[in-house]
């Protein structure tokens, strides 16, 4: 509903609206942000407090876009039939498909998956608004794997 009137004034009134919809914050706690960036099971992925700043300030200093609602959280690759395939208990498959140097520590960390991943299209936040999430899950399991050396 909040979208809609934000179109209705940026229609009507010519008001310049970037609309962002947030996943959910990073906790304190390393393993529950990392393993959360893959998806929650009401709020979308999480996303590091510093990535959905760095989104901010990009839509706040954007001068290009007269109208737009855009996601900000941590971007995922995987496609509908990862999707399938994680759901269906593949999930160190599916992980490893895009992260290969880090499937053991995935194995070894089974049990902190999420039942389902909740992939986001963030192809279009990047773009518009000229920004890029540097702690992503990627990152997450680099970082896991250099704490745990």
């Amino acid at each position: 509903m909040g979208e809609e009137l934000c179109q209705f004034f940026n229609r009507e009134h010519g008001l310049r609206v970037i609309g962002i919809r947030y996943g959910t914050f990073g906790s304190e706690d390393f393993l529950e942000t990392g393993f959360g960036m893959l998806g929650t099971i009401m709020h979308g992925n999480m996303i590091q407090t510093e990535e959905a700043v760095r989104i901010t300030l990009a839509a706040v200093e954007n001068d290009t876009i007269d109208f737009g609602i855009y996601d900000a959280q941590t971007p995922l690759p995987f496609t509908p039939a990862d999707e399938w395939a994680y759901m269906q208990g593949r999930r160190v498959e599916v992980l490893s498909k895009y992260w290969p140097q880090h499937r053991s520590l995935i194995q070894k960390y089974e049990s902190h998956l999420p039942p389902a991943i909740n992939t986001v299209r963030m192809g279009r936040t990047l773009r518009d608004l000229e920004v890029a999430v540097e702690h992503d899950f990627g990152w997450f399991l680099d970082e896991l794997a250099r704490r745990e050396s």
